[in-house]
């Protein structure tokens, strides 16, 4: 094999990153669900809840990472259709054990199937390098209709850093990044986005600050 071939076949870092996050998902789904609430409140249902202002419940919710699937079962407690999809086989195999409907769904590599309009991504791109959440912010603004909204949220922090947490109510680490708040919003409106509501508010059970975004696609 020639040095270019051992290059090629070395993973980058953004590849190491991706399959990282998801073995931690698959090896710790359970210990992760009983680590966080069962309900959102406070700040993270009052992002929930802008993600919707003004829409009716006719409108599809696209979810990416449903997770222990708690949000999608509150927009459905509210009357939207949510197609729920995973990237981690421990998460699929509980949906399909409770018989609800999950799609594998890879939002960096795969094609969203249809045009969107509204997607919710909780606790996703901040799992992401810089390079993943440009691709991971282009594939959503794509697939979206105009005029169509992107909930997500990361980390956020004074300087844009990232490294390997470990938290303590978990085994094991995920990578994780930090984005100062105006850094953060430069990077989706270069992406076409505008800005329909923003907050930087703490985490559910622990004050690690986080910022929480409602984008939309723009008309024209």
């Amino acid at each position: 094999m020639s040095s270019r071939q051992r290059e090629a076949a070395i993973p980058s870092h953004d590849q190491i990153v991706a399959q990282s996050v998801k073995l931690f998902y698959e090896k710790f789904a359970e210990e992760y669900a009983s680590s966080i609430p069962d309900r959102a409140t406070g700040g993270m249902k009052e992002w929930l809840d802008r993600l919707i202002d003004g829409l009716s419940g006719s409108v599809p919710i696209f979810e990416i990472g449903s997770g222990t699937g708690r949000d999608a079962a509150y927009f459905e407690s509210l009357g939207y259709a949510v197609q729920r999809t995973e990237i981690a086989n421990s998460f699929i195999r509980r949906f399909e054990e409770q018989g609800i409907d999950v799609l594998k769904f890879d939002v960096l590599n795969d094609s969203f199937p249809g045009r969107q309009h509204i997607v919710l991504a909780n606790s996703v791109f901040c799992h992401m390098t810089d390079w993943q959440l440009r691709s991971a912010l282009k594939n959503v603004y794509d697939a979206l209709v105009p005029g169509g909204r992107l909930g997500f949220n990361t980390k956020s922090a004074a300087v844009h850093w990232s490294a390997n947490l470990q938290n303590e109510r978990l085994p094991g680490s995920r990578y994780f990044s930090h984005w100062p708040p105006n850094e953060l919003r430069a990077e989706v409106e270069r992406v076409g986005f505008e800005v329909l509501w923003w907050s930087e508010s703490p985490a559910i059970l622990r004050p690690t600050p986080w910022v929480n975004l409602v984008l939309r696609k723009r008309l024209v």
